[in-house]
């Protein structure tokens, strides 16, 4: 006899009901926000910058940046719900700041925290700053004027930018880190 969980089962629509559970459910919605977590910035956004021009990369980047915000904060919040469903102490044992709630609950509102940020602030900021650039180079009026806006514009860009990539890298690390901690200690 196995000890693996339905192994020893025949394959059927009670056994399939069965998998519904709020573990299952945890599992998921988590592996995909780490699987996304990894993919977009560290492969998708590369693979992207390397093969397409300038003007598609920005077209592409306007379009999935945010989506990937916005599912990351969704995520990040469903698992919240998820561990505070199978256990509310959970935030007893943040708000006592125990390795166990910092790294289970905490590291999940890190993300929800930095990502929401990124959606609701910091990625609308950009795009307001990208569209102004744009429109300041496809302007009528050229010269030294138009060079040091156009200049001080992508500073402020960069500067937002930066403190963006730095909260989608923190939101990196508290994903990488929950997972080590349910990878020890299971997710609930």
């Amino acid at each position: 006899m196995s000890t693996l969980p339905l192994l020893d089962k025949p394959l059927s629509l009670d056994v399939l009901r069965s998998l519904g559970t709020t573990n299952g459910l945890y599992t998921v919605l988590f592996g995909w926000l780490l699987g996304m977590t990894i993919w977009q910035p560290f492969f998708g956004a590369t693979i992207a910058h390397r093969a397409l021009t300038k003007q598609s990369f920005a077209a592409l980047q306007h379009k999935t940046w945010p989506v990937y915000f916005q599912l990351s904060t969704a995520l990040s919040a469903a698992c919240i719900y998820l561990l505070y469903h199978a256990d509310p102490a959970v935030f007893d044992s943040l708000l006592a700041l125990r390795a166990g709630g910092l790294l289970s609950v905490g590291s999940l509102l890190a993300v929800f925290v930095g990502q929401a940020t990124n959606w609701l602030v910091l990625g609308p900021m950009t795009s307001r700053l990208l569209y102004e650039r744009d429109r300041l180079e496809k302007g009528e009026k050229k010269g030294p004027e138009t060079a040091e806006a156009v200049k001080a514009v992508m500073k402020r860009f960069l500067w937002i930018h930066g403190v963006s990539s730095i909260a989608n890298l923190f939101a990196f690390f508290a994903v990488v880190a929950h997972a080590l901690y349910i990878g020890q200690a299971g997710p609930f």
